[in-house]
């Protein structure tokens, strides 16, 4: 049987989980009873509509599931409890409520409890949001999801698209969103969390051309080559990686007009060797990304498209980790075992679409 999408409102939607969890039911008075009171209700833009994505770093729940999540639980080595995950949840709120996204790709995200608990915080409750999830094969149980803002968009379908391995391992599902925007144009919406590299990069590389593969392959399957598309991840390669620019064929943005290809890496547009979304030793990583397709990029008739400039990396100096060893990295949940209670170990990205 195929799964099927929840798209959740702000507000706790009523369900059994049979076993009660009171870690959890805490957290469900302790976060959403009080966000009742507060309202923040970003202004609406129906000329624009503002793309985001995000690595949430371990958004975990505290419940010992049968996937490897040991780690992130009151017991485990990270000793993650109610109190550790309610200053996670507003840490990552916050930065959400900053950027004010009307649709933001997320990974690392363990299930749609801790998405509900999010969208609970009083910093983004009353911000319209849904959302839409798939419980994915990753052997972490951390998944990958979309939040968008229900004024400017509808969810008109969504499907986990499945990425199989070269040696039979699991890894994260593709999700595919079709939104209709401000009710009238429809946008194809790919949110990816390809393998990581650690095993080491050359090593590891075969699995990420797989997750590639199998998103070009969807792609041309649904004859979207011509349509709106905003594929955006950690991709765990960067814009000038064989996954993405010659498997995937998501092209800079100073080669697209010479080359005529369906995707534009808006990354390219920022010097891959002095900045990037995560930082390992001295090296800036640019494995957070947006790509667009060519329909939204260099088409200037009426319609939606790319607003120029727009592109970013969301790093203020409060979500920078400060220190001498660390400095300007970006403000991380754990150093190692020891709680820093951070944000991410990644930075967002952002880019806005309009109406010429």
């Amino acid at each position: 049987m195929r799964p099927v999408p929840f798209t959740y409102f702000c507000g706790l939607k009523p369900k059994c989980f049979g076993i009660v969890n009171w870690s959890v039911v805490y957290l469900l008075m302790v976060v959403a009873f009080p966000a009742c009171a507060q309202k923040n209700t970003p202004v609406s833009d129906s000329t624009s509509l503002k793309m985001a994505f995000w690595n949430m770093e371990n958004l975990m729940d505290t419940v010992n599931d049968p996937t490897f999540d040991d780690d992130f639980t009151p017991t485990g080595v990270m000793r993650w409890d109610a109190a550790k995950l309610n200053s996670k949840l507003k840490n990552m709120a916050k930065v959400i409520a900053n950027i004010q996204p009307d649709v933001m790709g997320m990974c690392e995200v363990e299930n749609e409890s801790v998405l509900q608990l999010l969208l609970a915080d009083a910093q983004i409750k009353n911000s319209n949001y849904g959302y839409v999830h798939f419980d994915s094969p990753d052997e972490r149980g951390i998944d990958v999801a979309l939040i968008y803002n229900k004024s400017e968009a509808e969810v008109v379908a969504s499907e986990p698209i499945k990425v199989k391995l070269p040696n039979g391992d699991k890894t994260r599902d593709i999700l595919y969103v079709t939104l209709k925007v401000h009710a009238k144009d429809l946008v194809h919406v790919f949110v990816n969390h390809w393998p990581s590299r650690r095993e080491g990069k050359e090593k590891s590389e075969a699995k990420r051309i797989a997750a590639a593969k199998a998103l070009a392959q969807f792609i041309q399957s649904k004859n979207l080559n011509s349509q709106s598309c905003v594929i955006m991840g950690d991709f765990n390669d960067g814009p000038t990686n064989k996954s993405i620019q010659s498997v995937l064929n998501a092209k800079s943005t100073a080669a697209i007009s010479n080359e005529g290809a369906f995707l534009v890496d808006l990354n390219t547009m920022l010097d891959e060797d002095s900045v990037g979304t995560l930082k390992f030793g001295n090296q800036w990583d640019m494995f957070d990304q947006i790509i667009i397709s060519n329909a939204l990029y260099s088409d200037t008739t009426a319609g939606l498209g790319y607003k120029q400039g727009s592109f970013g990396i969301f790093s203020p100096e409060w979500l920078k980790q400060h220190d001498a060893k660390y400095e300007g990295f970006p403000f991380r949940t754990f150093g190692g075992k020891k709680w820093l209670n951070g944000y991410s170990d990644h930075f967002p990205v952002f880019a806005e679409l309009n109406y010429e």
